[in-house]
């Protein structure tokens, strides 16, 4: 797992960064939705190949307050017995968001 804060109040904002981030991780977005006021959830997925059974990744990016977001992204194999999975997605992601908040 991973977590990052961020100084944006825009969330919207934020939302676009994470969901450019996670399809250039090679994820497919299978939902993006609203839990609550503060709240959004990303989930998307690996899908399966001839060496994996590939993984399950949620990303969720909470409003904390009017400066501040944080993101989190959660990454499960699919089996625990899939060793050739990647297993961790977060620092791609993270790392692509902040490339992109410096540009």
């Amino acid at each position: 797992m991973g977590t990052m804060n961020i100084s944006i109040k825009a969330v919207v904002v934020i939302l676009i960064l994470v969901i450019l981030a996670v399809s250039e991780a090679d994820l497919a977005i299978e939902s993006v939705n609203k839990v609550d006021d503060k709240t959004w959830m990303i989930m998307a997925k690996k899908s399966t190949s001839a060496w994996s059974w590939g993984e399950i990744v949620r990303v969720t990016v909470i409003n904390l307050n009017t400066n501040q977001t944080e993101v989190k992204v959660y990454t499960e194999k699919r089996s625990s017995i899939n060793v050739t999975a990647k297993g961790d997605y977060s620092t791609p992601i993270l790392t692509n968001i902040e490339l992109k908040l410096k540009s």
